[in-house]
């Protein structure tokens, strides 16, 4: 009986013993937690992500895991930021990655395009591209075939349609991809060319000249002498462009910005060279446009489309905006690139309120030669840098972090 009980003593005894172990275990774990989310932390206000050795970032329980070269056959040259932390990803094939669960999800082919654009719509993503040179910024290359072709995808990356715009086309040419843009519900298009701006209908299949570029597209005393940039706004009805006007009394052009009716009619030409507009940056309501990089002063130019009034927004830095001015989808954030043998990003709500400030240092010195490629993720708050993606002597660089 004493042998027992003696037994049944050594085993509680054993027992204690072993969950004191696993509570300094866990004091150790937590402490282990601790010291990662104070490795990555960054100046600016708000929470600091937990980042593992795969290079997951946790925020408020979503998981977000930063997609690795290695995925991808090719060079990363460009990602696209999707619905439910889904990321279109450019290499030699597109793919769309899962950053929630670090997989390829699905692919397509890109044909023989070298200059690409690709953006979200509300039903998934469009890919516009033309057979240029590699690396002419969005412009068709003159010695091309002028071919430019917009595919539109579901959010699986089905292709649903393929519009061949430059075959609707008879004497004429689409400049740039930058002036070429898809309704939010994939069944308009727009596009501008060397005289003209396009509606096309996906349903009917109907091409439609909205306004020709020349002396009869004025406005008070201006008239359009080029369209960049195009998008549709104010929930489709009307279209914001970037361009260039010159006096109808002579003179010469200066930069520009506007917008007319969907049906174009009741155009309006703003800008009086002042303010040196080089893009245009949407948001649900507003536009953002970035001024020349060597005009760039620290302050960005906003116009809300509801009131029809400019206001602008103050940069920390009077350098911000030089290299490089960036919006999530709906323009809720914006992010500046200022690189001097590093990058520093600032992030900054759509109010101009700074909420942190990154900085990437120690790599080789031509990672900071060339603007950089930034993707804001408004769902998941994480902000995504792409380095030498335009470059093929250095390897591409993706980086991901919270604000």
């Amino acid at each position: 009986m004493k042998k027992l009980v003696g037994i049944v003593l050594v085993i509680l005894m054993i027992q204690v013993m072993a969950g004191c172990a696993n509570k300094d275990m866990q004091e150790q774990n937590s402490g282990n937690i601790s010291n990662t989310q104070e490795s990555v932390k960054e100046s600016g206000e708000g929470q600091n992500p937990v980042k593992d050795n795969d290079s997951h970032i946790y925020m408020d329980d979503i998981r977000f895991i930063e997609p690795k070269q290695s995925l991808f056959a090719g060079k990363v040259r460009e990602i696209c930021c999707g619905a439910d932390r889904k990321l279109l990803i450019r290499a030699d094939k597109l793919y769309l990655y899962d950053a929630s669960e670090g997989i390829v999800v699905a692919e397509d082919s890109l044909d023989e395009y070298q200059d690409v654009q690709m953006f979200a719509y509300e039903s998934g993503y469009v890919v516009i591209g033309n057979p240029g040179q590699d690396g002419s910024g969005g412009f068709v290359d003159s010695t091309s075939e002028m071919k430019c072709i917009c595919k539109l995808y579901n959010s699986h990356l089905e292709q649903k349609k393929e519009i061949v715009l430059s075959d609707l086309l008879s004497n004429d040419v689409i400049v740039s991809l930058n002036s070429i843009d898809v309704s939010s519900d994939g069944n308009k298009i727009i596009f501008a060319t060397l005289s003209n701006v396009y509606l096309y209908q996906t349903g009917n299949k109907k091409c439609k000249k909205l306004l020709s570029i020349n002396k009869n597209a004025a406005y008070k005393d201006l008239w359009i002498s080029d369209i960049e940039y195009m998008a549709f706004v104010s929930g489709d009805k009307q279209i914001a462009f970037v361009g260039n006007s010159i006096p109808l009394d002579g003179g010469d052009s200066i930069p520009s910005y506007g917008m007319f009716d969907v049906t174009g009619k009741n155009l309006v030409i703003l800008g009086d060279g002042s303010y040196s507009v080089d893009e245009m940056l949407m948001g649900n309501g507003f536009m953002y446009l970035p001024a020349v990089f060597n005009k760039a002063d620290g302050t960005l130019l906003k116009y809300n489309f509801a009131g029809g009034e400019e206001s602008s927004i103050s940069f920390r830095n009077v350098k911000e905006g030089k290299d490089g001015v960036y919006t999530s989808f709906n323009g809720t954030y914006l992010a500046t690139a200022l690189l001097d043998g590093k990058l520093v990003l600032n992030i900054y709500d759509k109010k101009g309120v700074h909420l942190k400030e990154y900085v990437v240092d120690g790599l080789n010195a031509a990672y900071f030669y060339r603007i950089p490629q930034i993707t804001l993720c408004e769902d998941s708050r994480v902000c995504i840098v792409v380095l030498g993606n335009n470059q093929m002597d250095i390897d591409t660089k993706i980086i991901c972090f919270e604000f």
